[in-house]
């Protein structure tokens, strides 16, 4: 029995952990595979939701390089060729477009089809971008006349034409089956000085300048045509405005006929040249109307007169009241006062 007692009892705290020290290892690990659960649900929604925006992206195949050449051109034929470079992003091959296969190019004006390319032969490369050459031809035999028409008269009166452009390649993406349809941007072509053969694609960004100095200048003859009115005093430009006769080798029908003319004239549309019957039969509607205002004003001059002078009566009949009404009020004072 003494012996018994002189063993310890084990009342210190690491005689505690040595006989609890199983709890903390199973906690820890069932912490470490609920975040391996959770890291791997993270994981597969991550994914799911990578593939639906994929699925949802919009991957551009661009035409950097567009030639345009007029192989003939009169009143009633048009014979064009067009030579492209088509772009393939690196995320198509092989994930959108298949590696190897046959593609056509389509080219519209104004969304109307009217030149399509024979069928080509490709091969791409995986996660690489690629550049494709086709060409195309079209006659008036592929054109409607309106169209054929209206793309002689860009090339002639604007030096300049718009086409847009689609491509067919298969499709080569997981349950689908059948042919991709790109439509690219439509670019505009602008011919060389002097040329009505030859046009390249403009850059971009030249384009938008184009535009907007397209778009100031159209404003501009707007201003200048709406303020031709009447006869000018002063040209848009500041020139100064002359009395101009035609004479009779100006082979016009009227000769002797009159003009105000700006002094610095151009036919370019930012100068005045008003016919002189034009600018007097406005002036003189522009005098009579002003005549009429003035009348206006004169009968409402004389109508507010004739309300002066009611007034005046009306105030002065008010006048002889009141001072009756004051002769009044003294007698009656004296009458109760004294």
């Amino acid at each position: 029995m003494e012996k018994e007692a002189l063993i310890p009892n084990p009342t210190s705290q690491q005689g505690k952990l040595k006989r609890d020290e199983g709890k903390p290892i199973c906690g820890t690990i069932f912490l470490v595979l609920f975040c391996l659960a959770g890291l791997f649900a993270f994981l597969y929604f991550a994914g799911k939701e990578a593939e639906k925006e994929e699925k949802r992206a919009v991957l551009y195949v661009t035409i950097p390089s567009m030639d345009f050449t007029v192989l003939n051109m009169t009143e009633t034929r048009l014979s064009v060729k067009w030579d492209l470079l088509i772009r393939i992003p690196s995320k198509l091959p092989g994930f959108y477009v298949c590696l190897k296969g046959d593609f056509k190019v389509f080219i519209a004006y104004k969304g109307v089809t009217i030149a399509t390319s024979p069928i080509e032969s490709y091969t791409l490369i995986p996660l690489w971008s690629m550049l494709l050459k086709v060409s195309l031809i079209a006659s008036e035999g592929d054109m409607d006349g309106a169209i054929m028409k209206n793309i002689v008269e860009d090339i002639k009166a604007r030096g300049e034409v718009r086409f847009g452009s689609g491509l067919l390649f298969p499709d080569c993406r997981s349950g689908t089956s059948g042919k991709m349809n790109y439509a690219c941007d439509e670019s505009t072509l602008r011919f060389k000085p002097g040329s009505q053969r030859d046009a390249t694609l403009m850059d971009p960004a030249e384009e938008i300048r184009h535009s907007k100095t397209q778009q100031d200048h159209i404003n501009m003859l707007g201003f200048v045509a709406d303020s031709e009115y009447g006869i000018p005093k002063r040209c848009p430009c500041g020139g100064r405005i002359i009395n101009e006769v035609r004479r009779k080798d100006d082979y016009d029908t009227l000769p002797g006929k009159r003009f105000f003319t700006c002094k610095n004239y151009e036919a370019d549309g930012l100068h005045y040249r008003q016919p002189w019957v034009i600018g007097v039969q406005e002036e003189i509607e522009r005098l009579t109307k002003r005549v009429e205002e003035a009348e206006q004003v004169m009968l409402g001059t004389f109508s507010v007169g004739k309300q002066i002078e009611r007034l005046e009566k009306q105030v002065k009949m008010l006048s002889e009241q009141v001072d009756f009404l004051t002769v009044q009020v003294a007698t009656l004072e004296k009458v109760c006062f004294d």
